[in-house]
């Protein structure tokens, strides 16, 4: 009976212990990011100046994880297939997250390194802003959430 009470009270314990989660990581939960969820390209915009998409460019998709992992996949022309259907052409996976102060940053290689994002979501777009630091000109790649939660 003893036994019985001392496995009781170890168990309780243990589920005390497993069931609460820790708030020190700086960050937060990453669960209820607007970042969260699958983009797809929806237009670019080369210094000011918006650039028709190919086909298959349309199909490019981010999408963010609540594990803060994220998959890039783009898109090329299938040239063995005679209506110009597109195939996958690479995916990039890596991890992201976010400071104290609500800058991104992703890691695809080792290091994490900042990117430009902003977000509107009641427009449910996601803005990626590049500088090419060999030239200088910028570019705003716009992606719109694909199935958003109502």
């Amino acid at each position: 009976m003893k036994m019985n009470k001392v496995l009781i009270l170890l168990v309780l314990s243990l589920s005390l212990v497993l069931s609460c989660s820790s708030d020190d990581d700086g960050g937060g939960s990453s669960s209820n990011d607007p970042i969260i969820g699958e983009w797809q390209l929806n237009r670019v915009v080369f210094e000011g100046t918006e650039i028709t998409l190919q086909a298959c460019e349309e199909l490019e998709t981010y999408i963010f994880e609540p594990n803060a992992a994220f998959i890039i996949e783009r898109f090329s022309p299938a040239p063995e297939l005679p209506n110009q259907d597109c195939e996958l052409e690479n995916t990039n996976q890596g991890t992201w997250m976010k400071d104290d102060n609500g800058k991104y940053f992703f890691n695809l290689q080792g290091d994490f390194v900042e990117l430009p994002v902003s977000i509107n979501e009641e427009a449910e777009e996601l803005t990626i802003n590049e500088v090419d630091p060999l030239t200088g000109s910028t570019q705003q790649r716009i992606f719109v959430l694909q199935n958003p939660s109502e």
